[in-house]
């Protein structure tokens, strides 16, 4: 079990009216002075993604375990100072990537280890959310795009149940759904579909689009030498 101690955000307006809605006495504004403060374990990042780096390395370099939004950051390199970084200081580094931990997923993961629709030959996973995320996520060089702030749960989902990585990897992306942005942020797209091939031979293939407007839609089709399985819902 655990509990939440402390609420960082530089608006101190925000971080009170969520230290109240958690029923937590303290708060900061600076996150640097919080990991000074030597009365927890942990921090959960819930920062834009372009934060992610700096404040992963500070809090392993203060010795505190690490749960961090997805995606972890914005390039490889970064990724692997903040992993190197929290070995080197003995703590956990965790991504946030939840559909592990989904009953559901977890079942269809266990069938497919089961043999249930024999072997697994092809998985598409689709990611679409309601609407837009916040402005600095419109910025490509901010945040990845939208391939990384949406869709990294369904790359995730991918390697998570073919058990391999990418090899190869196509895809094409455009903006059908926010002309308004193209003149500010002209690399910004809204909608792209991946196809990519695993190590071990399977396929994969990932339909990503937001906004949508009609809600929230995660779905994964599973497809095998024996049979088909679908897994979550709109």
């Amino acid at each position: 079990s655990s509990e939440v101690v402390a609420v960082v955000d530089n608006q101190l307006s925000i971080a009170r009216k969520l230290a109240e809605e958690l029923g937590v006495a303290r708060v900061f504004k600076d996150y640097q002075k919080a990991l000074h403060w030597d009365k927890f374990d942990a921090v959960v990042v819930t920062t834009p993604t372009f934060t992610h780096h700096p404040i992963v390395v500070d809090a392993a370099q203060a010795g505190k375990h690490v749960f961090c939004e997805k995606p972890i950051t914005l390039n490889l390199k970064e990724a692997d100072s903040m992993i190197e970084e929290c070995q080197k200081n003995g703590v956990k580094l965790q991504i946030g990537f939840m559909r592990r931990f989904d009953p559901e997923f977890i079942l269809a993961k266990r069938k497919v280890e089961e043999g249930v629709i024999g072997e697994l030959l092809l998985i598409k996973s689709t990611g679409r959310g309601p609407g837009l995320p916040p402005e600095w996520a419109w910025d490509i060089q901010k945040s990845g795009g939208m391939l990384a702030e949406v869709a990294s749960h369904d790359f995730d989902a991918l390697m998570w149940f073919t058990q391999s990585r990418l090899e190869t990897v196509e895809a094409i992306a455009a903006n059908y759904r926010c002309p308004e942005l193209k003149i500010r942020y002209p690399r910004f797209y809204d909608t792209a579909v991946v196809l990519g091939t695993f190590y071990n031979g399977k396929m994969g293939v990932i339909d990503m689009s937001c906004p949508v407007g009609y809600g929230y839609d995660a779905r994964v089709e599973l497809l095998g030498s024996e049979g088909v399985m679908f897994v979550g819902d709109v």
